[in-house]
Parts: structure tokens; C-alpha cells; sequence
């Protein structure tokens, strides 16, 4: 579960720096039918970059919480 949250933290920060980066680079957009497909590319980063990090976050602080839990549990007799 930690490992997931971190991976999905770190694709959120990665498509934040990389995805409009290499959208200018291989110049999408730059003619009238790239524009359709640039603005459909950048509605389904924007959508994975902002679900991605508060996703992230909440699986790290379940993980931490499941983790807390478990080692409370391995220590009450039974």
C-alpha cells in the first residue's frame, strides 16, 4: 500500500513537470487538427494530475494507519 502511494504521488508529479514539456517538444498543436488533440491530451493529464497526488497521499497515510494497527494487534494477547 505504500509503495502504490508513492508511485501514484511520484506519476502525479511527473505528468505536473513532464506531459506539457514534451507536448511542446514534439509540437502538438501546431497546426488546427494538432490543437484538438492538445486539448485532449491536456484534459486527461489535467484530470490524472490532479486525482494523482491527493490519490498518493491518502494511500501513504493508510498505509501508515494499517501499519499502526497490525503492530497494535501482533502485542494484545489472545
Amino acid at each position: 500500500m505504500l509503495i502504490a502511494g508513492v508511485l501514484t504521488s511520484v506519476l502525479g508529479a511527473v505528468l505536473i513537470v513532464l506531459i506539457p514539456a514534451v507536448a511542446d517538444r514534439a509540437a502538438i498543436g501546431a497546426t488546427t487538427g494538432g490543437q484538438d488533440v492538445r486539448v485532449a491530451i491536456e484534459f486527461g493529464v489535467r484530470v490524472l494530475r490532479e486525482l494523482a497526488p491527493p490519490i498518493g497521499a491518502a494511500l501513504v497515510g493508510a498505509a501508515v494507519v494499517m501499519g499502526f494497527v497490525q503492530g497494535r494487534s501482533d502485542l494484545e494477547p489472545r
